[in-house]
């Protein structure tokens, strides 16, 4: 094994890196002094990335898109996502979305009743749309249990009531955000068929780039 371990900074996407120094006018990051200076080529592809998800203009400064994501102290990905639930009206069920995915892991592993436990788990809580809605029905779940006082209910489930109620910190950080910089928050409406289809458009308006990478094996060529 090596002697210390790498630089996180030369691990990690750049992109949250590279927006605040955006925002805090640091244009040429070339001259930033490092205390690890990252490759030239992780700063050049967070800059495309940033560039694609239009946080940036003609310039190479921050668009109006782009000083409304570094607001937010999450993914710039993710920030995008959660931008336009505001126009795909479904603000609260992303924001929800965005808190479970920056706090804690809320499963637990399931060490008594393991069969009976996972079919609990799986009747109450997933979700036949995917991961992200599943996160989404846990958060609503416990906010429900929680206000009733039901610590049991983590415990039968498997998930963590400490995780969980972190998630309800970042979450009201986030939609203390929002207000103050007057964006809307649209009610909720988990469940329906077309609450379902715009938190799948908010995502991928984030999380495009990922589809992209792999659209060579997903799109059969034309040729």
């Amino acid at each position: 094994m090596p002697p210390s371990p790498a630089p996180h900074v030369s691990e990690t996407s750049l992109s949250r890196l590279v927006l605040l120094l955006k925002r805090l006018d640091i244009a040429d990051m070339g001259q930033c002094d490092f205390l690890d200076r990252p490759a030239p080529e992780s700063l050049m592809q967070a800059l495309e990335d940033l560039d694609y998800l239009a946080a940036l203009d003609d310039d190479g400064n921050l668009s109006e898109v782009g000083i409304i994501m570094s607001e937010f102290p999450l993914d710039p990905q993710l920030a995008k996502a959660l931008i336009a639930s505001c126009e795909f009206d479904c603000v609260e069920e992303m924001v929800s979305l965005a808190a479970m995915l920056t706090a804690s892991p809320c499963f637990v592993p399931l060490s008594t009743h393991l069969e009976e436990a996972v079919a609990l788990r799986r009747r109450a809580l997933l979700h036949p749309s995917g991961d992200h809605f599943t996160l989404i029905n846990i958060f609503n779940a416990f906010q429900q249990r929680e206000y009733a006082g039901d610590e049991g209910w983590c415990r039968k489930h498997g998930v963590c009531a400490e995780a969980l109620r972190l998630a309800g910190t970042v979450r009201a950080e986030l939609l203390e955000v929002m207000r103050r910089i007057e964006l809307p928050v649209s009610p909720p409406a988990f469940g329906s068929d077309a609450n379902a289809l715009n938190i799948q458009r908010a995502l991928i308006s984030g999380y495009f780039l990922k589809l992209w990478g792999c659209s060579n094996h997903l799109i059969p060529s034309r040729s």
